[in-house]
């Protein structure tokens, strides 16, 4: 069996004397040899050992002593023999008082050692059985919890273990931590206190941290791959309120590219200079507004979830005013459809000042081209004929096709036919699917008539352009 032993003596040549002896008997033994008391703690503060052998009587510490800051340091966690020369009932006492497992008399019989070290492996067999299933408990427990404070974070309905578990935590404030495609174990080298960790997806981890007044958070270095994302502590009843605000920040983070956010109280000044900017249609000054909104981007103090609601609920509030946007006065859905579409797209402050400008300062044939070009972009595989597309963007079919061939030279059927069929040309280039399935994706169900289509285009079929494309690559 393998133990991990340490020896205190302070007598050296008695030191090395225990120590060949104990190795003649155990060889697979891993011994220390420490001839000073103080020593020897250096030693447990600085590794785990199995057992401890030492004398009583030392100069810098008695034995007793060496053993109770043993205890202090290890609790019960390290088996304790003493080795002594005196015959000393007193010392024997007090051992006991201090669970030593041994009391062994100087000079050592083998008869003896050989009894005391077998007993000392079976106490650290059973000492590790014990351990195991205790840890075995404590993990099964600790997951019980933390599928509690999952399901209690996405609003699920509790069984009455789960209820009991999360009563419990009532008067702890906690700390969402939000990991994404970057080590699991990396919370184990930026966050100390009590972790509870969920894996809700292969490369998604939710964390709960339970916090105290000390800060609980080491200082933080990005990670190489992925995102992490700091909550801001909350109670058991915010968790699921939070874990919308960490998912907002996570979207955030990915957007702008950056490798860690932690969450700081939302900067309501500056969303209420964007709101006011845009209620006055000043174009200039919208765009100003492009840095302190990429740095509270960055520092924690926005999403873009959080500045899409203002955008929203102020151009709804012009519109009860009856203050419109350019073509949109009758057309609100498909305003607010289109400025989700664009919004979705942003990466930086710069970016969502340029489409609040865009809205105020187009003119209605501008509008409509861009607009139009969003919506194809994003539905072209879908239902699209004229009387459609007219529908959604709230026209008669005459005077959708008239705007449209004012803005694109060619009537609205052939730009969609050619559009499908240059978005299908990337697909026979780059992927390696059925020309059916092209045809599919594009929105065209008949493959024949996309052959048709596309021989007449590109001058050969489906087939030939995908082989010729192979051998220039």
């Amino acid at each position: 069996m393998r133990v991990k032993l340490l020896i205190v003596d302070d007598e050296v040549p008695q030191l090395n004397l225990i120590g060949r002896v104990i190795s003649k008997y155990r060889p697979e033994y891993e011994i220390t040899m420490a001839d000073q008391a103080a020593q020897a703690l250096d030693f447990l503060k600085n590794d785990r050992y199995d057992a401890v052998l030492t004398d009583i009587r030392m100069p810098d510490m008695d034995g007793i002593e060496l053993i109770r800051r043993i205890r202090v340091l290890q609790s019960e966690s390290i088996e304790i023999m003493i080795l002594s020369g005196f015959d000393d009932f007193q010392y024997a006492k007090n051992a006991i008082t201090y669970n030593v497992l041994e009391y062994l008399l100087k000079p050592i019989d083998g008869e003896r050692l050989e009894f005391s070290l077998k007993k000392l492996e079976t106490k650290l067999e059973a000492n590790r059985s014990a351990r195991s299933i205790q840890d075995s408990y404590k993990t099964m427990e600790k997951q019980r919890i933390t599928t509690a404070l999952f399901k209690a974070a996405s609003d699920l309905e509790l069984n009455v273990q789960e209820d009991v578990y999360i009563e419990q935590l009532k008067e702890k404030k906690l700390r969402l931590i939000f990991l994404e495609n970057c080590d699991p174990k990396v919370f184990d080298n930026i966050f100390s206190g009590e972790i509870y960790v969920e894996k809700f997806s292969e490369h998604r981890f939710l964390l709960f941290q339970i916090c105290s007044d000390e800060i609980l958070i080491k200082p933080v270095i990005p990670p190489s791959d992925g995102h992490i994302i700091i909550g801001i502590p909350c109670g058991i009843n915010d968790l699921a309120f939070r874990w919308k605000q960490i998912a907002d920040y996570a979207d955030t983070c990915r957007r702008m590219d950056m490798r860690i956010i932690e969450q700081k109280p939302y900067n309501e000044q500056v969303l209420q200079m964007l709101k006011e900017k845009i209620v006055a249609q000043r174009l200039d000054s919208i765009r100003l507004m492009a840095v302190p909104l990429d740095a509270c981007l960055r520092n924690g103090e926005l999403t873009f979830s959080g500045i899409y609601y203002t955008l929203r609920t102020t151009i709804a509030g012009m519109w009860n005013e009856r203050i419109t946007f350019g073509f949109y006065p009758n057309r609100k859905g498909e305003f607010f459809q289109i400025l989700e579409e664009r919004f979705a797209e942003c990466k930086s402050g710069v970016e969502i000042c340029d489409i609040v400008s865009s809205f105020l300062d187009q003119s209605e044939e501008e509008s409509f081209a861009h607009n139009v070009e969003i919506y194809l972009k994003a539905h072209f595989a879908q239902e699209c004929s004229l009387e459609h597309i007219s529908r959604v963007f709230g026209y008669s079919t005459s005077h959708f096709s008239r705007l449209f061939t004012a803005s694109f030279g060619i009537p609205y059927t052939r730009y969609l036919s050619e559009y499908r069929l240059e978005r299908a040309s990337e697909f026979l280039k780059y992927m390696d699917i059925p020309i059916g399935e092209v045809a599919l994706r594009v929105g065209i169900t008949d493959p024949e008539y996309f052959a048709r289509q596309f021989n007449r285009k590109y001058k050969m079929s489906p087939t030939k352009y995908r082989q010729k494309f192979k051998e220039k690559a």
